[in-house]
């Protein structure tokens, strides 16, 4: 999660118990566990990351926007931005690209 190699990871741990066959895990078992913990990450943040970024964006580009709806869930339902190109084409020739 802070950037750390699991090369680097691993080494440190064989070090730190001396070898090995000391550490109780493999390489593999290492490359396993960090999957399942950045899933778990993801569904628990990804909606929040994607809100935090696109406000980010919109303190950096004053033409960026975005908007987004949620469920009776709480849920993410809908979600729409746009940067200041697409808003420049809109005004120019009064017409607006939606990709999917």
């Amino acid at each position: 999660m802070v950037g750390v190699k699991t090369s680097q990871i691993i080494k440190h741990f064989v070090l730190q118990f001396g070898g090995c066959q000391n550490v109780g895990f493999i390489l593999k078992d290492l490359y396993n566990k960090m999957d399942i913990e950045m899933k778990r990450e993801i569904e628990m943040g990804d909606v929040e990351a994607a809100i935090g970024y696109l406000a980010t964006k919109m303190n950096a580009d004053k033409m960026f926007y975005y908007k987004y709806d949620t469920n009776e869930k709480g849920r993410l339902h809908r979600l729409f931005w746009t940067d200041s190109w697409p808003r420049y084409d809109y005004n120019r020739f009064l017409d607006f690209d939606t990709i999917y």
